[in-house]
């Protein structure tokens, strides 16, 4: 009987969110005109050095978590990409739920159910999570091996099932290795191990098993790209890290994102508090989400009962993977907070916030009754808290519709400003080159091995010539354009339009000196 009723909430928070996603409507906002869309066109169509940065920084990130889109949206109608990225949520309150009823082992099963699928249900509702359902950051993506090695994790709280820490550690890997921010979540592993039942020689063992297990599932879905990277630029996570491996094809830099870090102690310590009052602290979007905030406060006032020892002797949750769950979303903030700050990588951690919630009040010393009754009305108040702010489209059409004029086969086409447009690309001819000769990656006379390619190519290039731009950048058109004695010719623009992004323009370009 109960697992039939397992399943069938299964199948409608699947189908609850895929609907919901439709609703909602197709996000197609800088990223994804920047790189998601163009990425697995890239590719599968062996266009990683024949095009050049038209992406800036992202033209090189892994395209490992957009392949599925790709395919999905170019076999059918729009809305078809919207179900699968719906999809990604209602997974993410399944594995929510699962964990929430192996931490919260409340006596009977109908209770504990209820208990868990509440929590599973409103973890996957949370307002940085909903601003990003259907969207194709792929952080609700990458977040399903995430949990799921948590859940493996706690059902191998004993230490005693070898392949499960193993398994663990490789559904942890699979997502660093298909987005290295999600590396906050090994370290929150690794202080859920720490907590593991058994002793220190039993814990070493699981924290081997975890690393070797991560290890290799890294390699499965990381190691073909930074092998690619580091053949062809030197630098496996290039453009990343370049203080380190030094490729001679772009400055010596860091290249990460500091916009939202926390840049010192005294917000370091706020941090919940400022960015549930002001999410532009972490994102660009605005929402409201109090439940890290809530976690955050009831983790100190824990830690004062149990110095005062008014805690209980009849826990809502189980001991050791109670303590599990907390050490890994406390391991996973705080490196979060010290090195990102943005919150789109944090969606674990907020989902998993109303069962953290739950375990802090289960050990707290009132009424059991009481205490399930308190979990139950502080999941819906503040999930009655959550707001959140959306700029979506229509899913009517194809996904990505793009309208330009055609291309000659022997033609190259330049790119300059910052404003996105690698979107265009996989409706051009395959044999047409694209690159950006001006952007955040590289700019003209930069004295970049990559700069050095785009000049020779350019100058070695005897077909058609143009160049693709934003209106409202056309100064940075002009200058990059002289900088490799070029001029855009304006009486043979035209423009480039689509259902996702603004208006392009696309003009021919003339030699200076040429007749």
């Amino acid at each position: 009987m109960t697992k039939g009723i397992v399943g069938a909430l299964s199948l409608a928070a699947l189908v609850f969110f895929a609907v919901l996603a439709l609703v909602l409507g197709k996000e197609a906002a800088w990223d994804f005109q920047n790189y998601h869309w163009y990425t697995p066109y890239a590719l599968l169509n062996g266009r990683r050095m024949f095009d050049i940065a038209v992406a800036h920084h992202a033209t090189y990130y892994s395209p490992l978590l957009d392949l599925p889109l790709w395919w999905i949206a170019n076999a059918g109608p729009g809305w078809w990409g919207g179900v699968w990225l719906g999809l990604h949520a209602g997974a993410s309150a399944i594995l929510i739920a699962a964990i929430a009823w192996h931490v919260l082992p409340l006596h009977g099963a109908t209770i504990r159910l209820a208990v868990a699928s509440l929590l599973g249900f409103f973890g996957a509702l949370g307002g940085g999570t909903m601003s990003q359902i259907g969207s194709t950051s792929n952080d609700i993506l990458v977040g399903l091996p995430v949990l799921a090695s948590l859940l493996v994790l706690l059902l191998a709280a004993d230490c005693k099932r070898w392949w499960m820490l193993l398994l663990a550690g490789v559904l942890c890997g699979f997502a660093v290795g298909a987005k290295l921010t999600t590396g906050i979540y090994a370290v929150g592993s690794l202080g859920a191990l720490l907590f593991l039942a058994g002793g220190p020689r039993a814990k070493l063992r699981a924290i081997v098993l975890f690393g070797l297990g991560g290890a290799i599932g890294a390699a499965i879905t990381g190691g073909f790209w930074w092998y690619a990277l580091w053949r062809e630029t030197g630098n496996p996570l290039f453009p990343f890290a370049n203080t380190i491996f030094k490729s001679p094809l772009i400055k010596i830099a860091d290249y990460s994102d500091p916009t939202f870090r926390p840049r010192d102690w005294f917000t370091r310590i706020l941090f919940p508090f400022i960015f549930t009052t002001d999410s532009r602290k972490v994102a660009e979007w605005d929402f409201r989400d109090v439940r890290i905030a809530v976690a955050y406060v009831l983790a100190f006032v824990m830690l004062v009962a149990m110095v005062a020892k008014r805690t209980s002797a009849d826990p809502l949750a189980d001991r050791v993977r109670g303590r599990m769950l907390l050490a890994y979303v406390a391991g996973a903030y705080l490196p979060w907070a010290l090195v990102f700050g943005i919150y789109r990588y944090a969606l674990p951690i907020e989902m998993l916030a109303p069962v953290a919630i739950a375990v802090l009040i289960g050990w707290t010393d009132a009424p059991r009754a009481a205490r399930v009754a308190t979990v139950v009305l502080l999941t819906v108040m503040t999930q009655a808290m959550v707001s959140f702010s959306l700029e979506r489209a229509s899913f009517a059409g194809r996904y990505v519709e793009v309208q330009m004029q055609p291309l000659e086969p022997d033609a190259m086409v330049l790119g300059t400003g910052k404003y996105p447009y690698s979107y265009v690309i996989p409706s051009a001819p395959p044999s047409v080159p694209w690159l950006r000769i001006d952007g955040w990656l590289v700019g003209p006379k930069d004295g970049t091995g990559l700069t050095a390619i785009l000049e020779e190519r350019v100058a070695a290039h005897r077909g058609p010539l143009y160049v693709i731009f934003s209106d409202w950048e056309r100064n940075y058109r002009d200058q990059a354009l002289a900088a490799y004695g070029l001029d855009a010719d304006d009486a043979s623009c035209s423009t480039v339009t689509s259902n996702i992004g603004r208006p392009l323009g696309l003009c021919r370009v003339v030699r200076r000196g040429s007749t």
